[in-house]
């Protein structure tokens, strides 16, 4: 007869103690990450197909709503979401295909240049050591290669399977919405709860996506005028790079940097290609992007750094990508939650705390 009570009162004693409230949701913070960091693998592909699938219901809106119907316009947007997928896997292949069968003449250019690079800083009188293989092997094209290949393998070696996602992820969409509205129709908070998650995400997913497609295409076109081989590949590298907020561009430019090197020497084109990258780094992040995101996402710079090095090590490379959606759906949810809305203050930005 006293188990009623006694379960009542530890309700009552974890209802009114915050620290209790506060080790109980680490507790279960921690159990989440760590089945999150288990599940890597499988939730990657998912969670970049929401990404996806996110960025492409823009076009299907806006086709119905130039009088296409809800098939015609969907199949419109499959079709082209297959179109752009193959071509990039295609483009994708062939060019890290080439790259790689250009390695052994990168690694000997790069010893050549290791050693015309000494000889100029002895000739100035900086003592920079013998001329040996350790500078080269120190700055391996394969490592850049490597490098590459790891930031994309995540997101390619299961193109497949996140075209398939994708394309019933918009299948359902079509229909999903009206799903939504009847699941919360008795529950207003909720449903605007889901829709501020849904724009924030689109929001942000599309407005990005605009701006990494110029930034990824006049760094293409600057770096073929500049003569530097595979332009189109570190153009898209910054396209994709660029997802990961403060520092994705710096990572981007660094393989494209050292093979201007490689190619160019320490010379007037790879000065050209270190300034092709700072001006266009310069404009977007000063520029362009607070012009087109307004008060961005409400995240200080500590979080988005915290964020950006802490999925990348749940998820992997692609964890740097997809760092400030979920970062931006988890303050959402804790400004939702009275307990929790302290939280989002701190990962909020100083505008918003003012």
């Amino acid at each position: 007869m006293t188990q009623p009570t006694d379960q009542s009162t530890l309700s009552r004693y974890v209802n009114q103690s915050p620290s209790v409230r506060l080790v109980i949701l680490a507790a279960g913070a921690i159990i989440i990450m760590a089945a999150i960091y288990a599940a890597a693998s499988f939730l990657v592909p998912i969670l970049l197909s929401v990404l996806f699938a996110v960025v492409f219901w823009p076009p299907l809106v806006w086709l119905q709503k130039r009088g296409l119907s809800s098939g015609l316009a969907l199949g419109v947007v499959l079709l082209g979401v297959v179109l752009i997928s193959l071509i990039l896997l295609g483009f994708l292949w062939i060019t890290i295909g080439s790259f790689g069968e250009s390695l052994p003449e990168y690694r000997a250019g790069l010893a050549t240049q290791m050693d015309a690079l000494r000889e100029m800083l002895n000739g100035l009188g900086i003592q920079s050591g013998e001329s040996d293989q350790g500078g080269a092997s120190a700055v391996d094209p394969g490592q850049i290669l490597s490098f590459v290949i790891g930031a994309l393998g995540q997101l390619f070696s299961s193109g497949f399977i996140i075209l398939f996602y994708v394309i019933f992820m918009l299948v359902e969409g079509t229909s999903f919405q009206q799903k939504v509205q009847a699941a919360f129709k008795d529950n207003a908070y909720a449903y605007d709860y889901f829709s501020r998650v849904t724009e924030s995400l689109q929001y942000y997913l599309v407005i990005k996506t605009r701006i990494n497609l110029i930034t990824g295409a006049v760094i293409t076109g600057a770096l073929w005028l500049v003569g530097l081989d595979f332009a189109l590949l570190w153009g898209f590298v910054a396209f994709l790079l660029n997802y990961v907020p403060n520092f994705g561009s710096i990572i981007a430019a660094i393989p494209a940097v050292i093979l201007a090197f490689i190619q160019f020497g320490p010379g007037f084109e790879l000065v050209l290609v270190i300034i092709v990258y700072l001006a266009v780094n310069i404009l977007v992040g000063y520029w362009l992007e607070p012009k087109m995101m307004g008060q961005g996402l409400g995240l200080s710079s500590l979080v988005v750094l915290i964020a950006v090095v802490f999925w990348g090590w749940i998820l992997g490379p692609v964890g740097l990508i997809l760092s400030i959606p979920i970062t931006v759906t988890l303050k959402i949810f804790m400004e939702s939650y009275e307990g929790s809305r302290w939280l989002a203050t701190l990962l909020g930005s100083e505008e918003e705390a003012a």
